[in-house]
């Protein structure tokens, strides 16, 4: 089953936004992130991962996705929900390093794991309805495609 984001209102709410599209964004999450994690390994343990990394990305990720000036980082719940997805995948992934060892060796498995993250993660995952995206038997109950489901 998928949720809001696998049946398309993700890219909806995106385009309605206006966001940056593209290059220019990916760019600046992969260079915030190693920017981040490099100030991050360069004070050494033990780091407080919330304050040091989810906190500062989300906000400026959401600030750059929906082309804000950075000075308006401190924007609530949508980079709460963000910092907070962050931390439970880290969590997660330290916690099982087979997988993060296999998404290191298959990265083309990333969009996958990380829907699988955020139906996880209870603060985005718990309130968003899920989408069936095909005729499914749960116990005995048939979901059919397009219903939606809640968890």
């Amino acid at each position: 089953m998928g949720n809001v984001n696998s049946a398309g209102l993700h890219q909806e709410v995106l385009r309605a936004f206006g966001p940056r599209p593209g290059p220019a964004s990916a760019q600046w999450m992969r260079a915030r992130v190693h920017e981040l994690i490099d100030s991050v390994v360069e004070e050494g343990p033990p780091v407080d991962l919330r304050t040091r990394f989810a906190e500062p990305y989300s906000a400026g990720m959401v600030c750059e996705v929906l082309g804000l000036p950075h000075e308006h980082r401190q924007l609530g719940q949508g980079a709460m929900s963000t910092c907070v997805f962050l931390l439970h995948a880290v969590l997660t992934l330290v916690q099982h390093p087979e997988t993060m060892q296999r998404l290191r060796e298959q990265p083309d498995l990333m969009p996958r794991a990380v829907e699988e993250l955020m139906g996880g993660t209870l603060s985005i995952g718990d309130g968003l309805p899920r989408i069936a995206l095909a005729d499914v038997q749960v116990g005995d109950v048939h979901v059919r495609a397009g219903a939606t489901v809640r968890r």
